[in-house]
C-alpha cells in the first residue's frame, strides 16, 4: 500500500515538474546511463587487462619456470650419464660439476614456479613435485659421488661418440628449445604489453566517447528543451490551462507571454482570446442597443396603450353625449308635437292666444337652448374625432 502511494506521489511529482526540466532529465538519464556504460566498459577492459597480466605473469611465466625446470632435470640426467661414460678425470669431473649446476637451476627455477600458483590445489602439486625432484636430486648425487669412487671406463668407440658426437648435438637441441620457449616467452610478455597500450587507448576512448556523449546529450536536451518552450511559449499545464478557461467562456485568463514569440501557441491562444472578447463585446454592445430598443417600443406600447385608452373614455363620453343629444332630440321632437297639438288647438284656443303665445314664446327659448346644447355636443364630436386621427397618425408613424 505504502509502495503505491509512493509511486502516485512520484507520479503527480513528475507530472508537476516543467516540460523544460523533464526533458533535460531525461537527456541527463540517458547521459548517465552512458555513463554508466563507459565505466562499465573501462571497468572491463581493465579486468581484460588484469586477466593479461594474470596469463603472462601467472600461467605463462610459471610455464616457462617449470619448462626451464625440466629442461635442467633432463641436463642434469645427461650429465650424470656422460660422467659415467667419460673416460678422462677431468671430463668425467665437468660432467659432475654441470650436473651440479643443472640441479641448482631446478632448484631456483621450481622456486620461481611455486610463485606463480595461489590456488591450494596448485601448491600441493608443486610441493609433491618439489619432493619429487628432491628425491631425484639425492639419487643423483649419490650417483655422482659413487662415480668418483669408480675407475674410468676404457676407451670405447660408442662411448666417445656418444660424448663426442651426439652429446653436443643433444646440447644444440636443447639450447634451441630453450630458445624456442624464451621465444615464446618473449612474445607472451609482448602481447602482455600491446594489451596493456590497448587498454590505454580503449580507456581514453570510452573516456571521450562517454563525456562527448554526456555534453552531446546536455546539449541536445537543452537545445530541444529551449525549442518546445519557445514554440508552446510557456509550460504545456499553462497552455491547458488557457484552453479549458477559453471552452468554459472565461475570457479573462491570461497567460504571460513576456517569454511566448509571435509564433508560439500561447501567443497565437492570447490573440485568439483578444479576438472572441472583442466579438463578445460587440455581441453584447448590439444586444443593449436591442434592448434599449426593445425597452423603447415597450414604452411606445404602453403610451399607445393609455392614449387608446383615452380614446375609449373620450368614446364613452361621446356615447354619453351622443345619448343625451338623443334625449335632447326626443325632448325636442315631444316639443315639436307638443307645438303641433298647440297650432291645431290654437284656433280652438284662440280666447287663450295671449297665454298660448306666451307658452310658444317660452317652449321656444327651450328649443334655443337644447339647439345650442346640439352645436356644443357637435364641437365635442368634432374634437374627439380630430384626437382619433391624431392617434391613428400616431400609431401608423411608430
Amino acid at each position: 500500500m505504502s509502495k503505491d502511494y509512493q509511486r502516485r506521489n512520484a507520479m503527480e511529482w513528475f507530472k508537476r515538474t516543467k516540460v523544460g526540466t523533464q526533458l533535460i532529465g531525461g537527456f541527463l538519464a540517458v547521459a548517465a546511463i552512458g555513463g554508466v556504460i563507459g565505466m562499465d566498459g573501462i571497468l572491463k577492459a581493465a579486468h581484460i587487462k588484469d586477466l593479461g597480466h594474470l596469463m603472462y605473469e601467472r600461467e605463462l611465466t610459471g610455464l616457462h619456470h617449470a619448462t626451464a625446470a625440466n629442461v635442467q632435470l633432463l641436463a642434469a640426467t645427461r650429465s650424470i650419464s656422460s660422467a659415467i661414460l667419460a673416460s678422462d678425470p677431468a671430463e668425467r669431473e665437468e660432467h659432475l660439476k654441470r650436473m651440479e649446476q643443472r640441479l641448482q637451476k631446478i632448484d631456483a627455477e621450481l622456486a620461481l614456479t611455486e610463485k606463480t600458483f595461489v590456488t591450494p590445489q596448485g601448491k600441493e602439486l608443486v610441493a609433491e613435485t618439489a619432493k619429487a625432484i628432491e628425491a631425484y636430486e639425492a639419487g643423483l648425487k649419490e650417483t655422482a659421488a659413487k662415480v668418483r669412487t669408480e675407475d674410468l671406463m676404457g676407451s670405447r668407440a660408442s662411448a666417445d661418440y656418444l660424448l663426442k658426437t651426439v652429446r653436443p648435438m643433444a646440447d644444440k637441441a636443447d639450447e634451441l628449445v630453450t630458445q624456442l620457449v624464451e621465444r615464446k616467452n618473449s612474445n607472451a610478455r609482448h602481447l602482455s604489453e600491446e594489451t596493456d597500450d590497448i587498454y590505454a587507448d580503449i580507456r581514453v576512448q570510452l573516456i571521450l566517447l562517454t563525456v562527448g556523449g554526456l555534453l552531446a546529450g546536455v546539449a541536445i536536451g537543452v537545445f530541444l528543451t529551449r525549442r518546445l518552450t519557445r514554440q508552446l511559449g510557456g509550460e504545456p499545464a499553462e497552455v491547458a490551462r488557457l484552453a479549458n478557461a477559453i471552452a468554459h467562456g472565461d475570457l479573462t485568463s491570461r497567460v504571460d507571454t513576456a517569454q511566448a514569440r509571435s509564433g508560439s501557441v500561447v501567443y497565437a491562444m492570447n490573440q485568439m482570446q483578444e479576438a472572441l472578447r472583442k466579438v463578445v463585446g460587440t455581441v453584447r454592445s448590439s444586444s443593449d442597443s436591442i434592448a434599449t430598443g426593445a425597452n423603447q417600443i415597450a414604452t411606445g406600447n404602453a403610451d399607445l396603450s393609455y392614449r387608446t385608452e383615452e380614446q375609449a373614455s373620450n368614446l364613452e363620453e361621446t356615447a354619453a353625449s351622443m345619448e343625451e343629444l338623443s334625449s335632447t332630440v326626443r325632448t325636442t321632437s315631444d316639443t315639436a308635437r307638443q307645438v303641433a297639438h298647440l297650432a291645431q288647438s290654437a284656433n280652438s284656443v284662440a280666447a287663450k292666444g295671449g297665454e298660448v303665445v306666451g307658452q310658444v314664446v317660452h317652449m321656444m327659448e327651450q328649443i334655443n337652448g337644447s339647439s345650442k346644447k346640439i352645436v356644443d355636443i357637435i364641437s365635442v364630436i368634432d374634437g374627439i374625432a380630430f384626437q382619433t386621427n391624431i392617434l391613428a397618425l400616431n400609431a401608423a408613424v411608430e
